[in-house]
């Protein structure tokens, strides 16, 4: 396929040309290009990492690293060349890395990478947003994060190595991008050459059919957001005195205030986050943020990647996360028919 300008009442060819001649730069350039429009890659993304090399190795980084709407890690690699060099089998490393990585990593590495991009948002609640998922419990990742290689041409040796991986299950991608210069001004086509649309099509069914069995899995097993089934069962309400759990409190000798670990249920309003108040200052956090606050500031230990293992509502035996757990393991049980 050819780019053409209708001109002259004919056709016009426009020859594409070279990124290195064009002194069009690999990252500070075409990976910049992409971070700050990933839909030009055909789907919605959402860039978590740039540069990133969260290994021993720190030599090794994926160019970008994103999630997808159905909660698949992706990991792009970039290459202005015109054969792609090896990049398949430097991606295929990576997405091994970053297969273990939790919900909790993936909000801390999109954190570093906001506070380096100068931005003030919450990494948990842009990815929640992302997700259309609640930001005060952890989202279902996949453990088989998506590869897209991109690329201005690649050599016999890639596609071949990409076919076989495809017909073996694994969701990769080539994306040829080609440049072309018309009066001065450059311009990037991008298009999908592998998998071809029949075989993609064919792709997408199975992940979708995928994703739909891991997510009836994961609904079969979650239960209603903790918050929720305490406040319907009468457990908490506006004015709740919580209390970070025993076990996640520092050690004995800390200077801080008992209120430090303490705050308050706010006002519980449907389809509204709800905020805690923090007994030290009474100003108001959601939940995910005044836990890492205290983790960070203060000394409290971080249990695990639920935020409500680490609070109880004052004088409780068990954790509210816990006590939500008791609440509804027989609803479940009939909810799930059996």
């Amino acid at each position: 396929m050819a780019l053409y300008e209708v001109c002259g009442g004919g056709l016009k060819k426009v020859e594409s040309v070279s990124f290195a001649r064009e002194g069009v730069r690999e990252r500070q350039d075409l990976q910049k290009w992409l971070r700050d429009e990933p839909e030009a890659l055909g789907e919605e993304l959402l860039i978590v990492a740039e540069e990133f090399g969260d290994w021993e190795d720190s030599r090794r980084r994926i160019d970008l690293l994103a999630l997808d709407q159905s909660a698949n890690l992706v990991v792009i690699e970039l290459k202005r060349t015109e054969d792609g060099g090896h990049m398949e089998l430097q991606a295929i490393r990576y997405a091994a890395m970053v297969s273990s990585m939790t919900f909790e990593d993936v909000v801390r590495v999109h954190e570093d990478y906001l506070q380096q991009h100068g931005s003030e948002q919450s990494a948990r609640a842009r990815i929640a947003a992302f997700l259309n998922t609640s930001p005060e419990e952890p989202a279902e990742l996949s453990n088989s994060p998506r590869i897209i290689l991109v690329s201005q041409d690649f050599s016999r040796e890639v596609t071949t190595t990409v076919l076989w991986l495809v017909e073996r299950g694994l969701d990769l991608t080539c994306i040829q991008v080609l440049p072309y210069k018309v009066e001065g001004r450059m311009f990037l086509e991008l298009r999908q050459v592998l998998p071809l649309e029949e075989a993609s099509d064919y792709q997408v069914r199975l992940r979708r059919k995928d994703e739909a069995v891991r997510k009836n899995v994961v609904q079969s097993e979650r239960r209603e957001l903790t918050l929720k089934a305490l406040a319907r069962h009468g457990r908490i309400g506006a004015g709740t005195l919580l209390e970070v759990v025993k076990s996640a409190r520092p050690e004995t000798g800390s200077s801080a205030d008992a209120t430090t670990f303490q705050a308050r249920v706010g006002e519980i309003e449907e389809g509204k986050p709800l905020r805690l108040i923090w007994e030290l200052d009474g100003q108001a956090y959601s939940a995910s943020k005044l836990t890492q606050k205290l983790r960070d500031e203060h000394g409290m230990k971080w249990l695990g990647n639920n935020i409500f293992i680490h609070w109880q509502v004052a004088g409780s035996a068990s954790s509210m996360w816990n006590m939500a757990e008791e609440l509804t393991r027989g609803e479940r049980f009939v909810g799930n028919g059996g």
